[in-house]
């Protein structure tokens, strides 16, 4: 063989050589495909706190600066007004719980009149147990005692809301329970009085959630995963990025 035939022949091998490495790198891309598309949908989200309250009552002032305060913090927040009215109001909503790191539960006078907000704090309170939710009380105009000895104007208000609903007595004895258990109203919590006015109150609200954050389990356990799916994507970077000697016959 002449040597213009040897070189041609080498040319002919570093081309087909090239070829097939630039075809496994491919394989190798396209095999990562769906693992840089669930990394894209576990995009990290802001921590989400849900907020129960009495919208009638609370809604138009304390609330507002409230909510304001905790997205000026980065917190992505979710209040239930119930504009919308029906089962897939009610749905969302709870899913909007379950889904949330921190629940702030406002207790007001008029809030044991609400059965949206009972109902709420029996989910929350349910999710407590199974260390899937921390909830935080916040009492406003209202002490410990009264909420959980249903005393006061806000026992009278209790009161009333079980006449109503005196036809579906195990939701109600749902309720009762909720309100008189330490899992939620026996937790050392936030109250107006203690505080110099609402902007103090909401000043406070917002220390505490931040410093509960860190510690929400469903923050760890997204947390985790994210880290495993970007460790593998790392694999990949390197594995692209390595020159990966062929042997050609």
């Amino acid at each position: 063989m002449s040597s213009k035939e040897r070189d041609n022949s080498q040319n002919y091998t570093n081309i087909e050589g090239q070829s097939t490495k630039h075809q496994i790198e491919n394989n190798i891309i396209l095999s990562f495909e769906p693992l840089m598309a669930e990394l894209d949908r576990l995009q990290p989200r802001p921590p989400q706190v849900f907020v129960n309250f009495c919208n009638e009552e609370l809604g138009d002032n304390f609330i507002r600066h409230l909510v304001w305060a905790l997205r000026d913090s980065g917190i992505n927040v979710f209040t239930d007004s119930y504009k919308v009215k029906g089962s897939g109001q009610k749905k969302e909503v709870f899913t909007s719980i379950e889904e949330s790191n921190i629940a702030l539960a406002i207790f007001s006078k008029r809030y044991s009149e609400s059965n949206r907000c009972l109902n709420e704090l029996v989910m929350m309170e349910e999710l407590v147990k199974e260390g899937k939710l921390v909830v935080i009380p916040v009492f406003y105009n209202v002490k410990t005692n009264e909420v959980r000895r249903l005393e006061g104007e806000f026992g009278n208000h209790f009161t009333n809301t079980k006449e109503r609903f005196v036809m579906e007595p195990m939701m109600v004895e749902s309720w009762e329970k909720s309100l008189k258990s330490s899992t939620v109203t026996g937790r050392i919590g936030l109250s107006l009085e203690a505080h110099i006015n609402e902007f103090a109150l909401v000043g406070a609200i917002v220390r505490e959630v931040t410093r509960l954050l860190p510690n929400s389990p469903r923050r760890r356990k997204l947390g985790i995963r994210e880290v495993f799916l970007r460790a593998l994507t790392a694999t990949f970077i390197l594995i692209c990025s390595l020159h990966i000697p062929y042997a050609y016959a």
